[in-house]
């Protein structure tokens, strides 16, 4: 396997509605705005903040860090904007990346204007098929929390499947691990 900082891989992906990029320096209002949003509807998203209210600085230095561990083919972060009206729907990306094995864990979260539009399940299925077809991922995972009906429903609609449930995986709630694997789209 070719060490994967080598590899020129595409920085963007678009879709009939998305236009989906890497964070990257200057995403820090915007970013900040739309994480505000998910903490004081208290949805905890996955990434890229969990259980503390975010700063303007330090979600700019996340979009940063995020950008930098991209270049170290550490992290994925992708921002997901509405094609027409250029505002940002939802976020979707790899963390926990183990290339030498393939395989990958699925980040994400959606904004909650944006909750029933369909944005981040175009998001998922496009990550899913980049990171089998680019990345050459055998497997990817993700665990989301069993209330949050929106997540599994996207997982699901882009071709996860729900693996198990986990017990008093976060607090007051139950963890669903959904995964999908090459085996399952019929790659080898």
């Amino acid at each position: 396997m070719r060490d994967p900082i080598l590899c020129d891989y595409p920085e963007t992906i678009d879709t009939p509605y998305q236009h989906m990029r890497l964070a990257r320096k200057g995403d820090g209002p915007l970013l900040y705005q739309a994480l505000l949003e998910l903490f004081e509807q208290n949805l905890q998203p996955d990434a890229p903040i969990n259980h503390h209210r975010p700063s303007q600085t330090g979600v700019e230095a996340a979009c940063r860090e995020a950008h930098a561990e991209w270049i170290l083919r550490e992290r994925l972060l992708l921002l997901s904007f509405d094609r027409q009206t250029g505002e940002l729907t939802c976020s979707v990306g790899l963390q926990n990346m183990r290339w030498l094995e393939g395989v990958h864990e699925i980040s994400l979260w959606t904004r909650p204007a944006w909750k029933n539009s369909g944005r981040l399940s175009d998001a998922l299925m496009h990550l899913v098929a980049y990171s089998f077809m680019i990345l050459n991922a055998r497997r990817l995972s993700c665990v989301v929390p069993a209330s949050q009906t929106t997540l599994c429903e996207s997982l699901l609609l882009a071709g996860l499947r729900e693996e198990s449930v986990l017990q008093d995986y976060y607090p007051n709630d139950a963890g669903v691990l959904f995964g999908i694997g090459r085996s399952h789209i019929g790659m080898r």
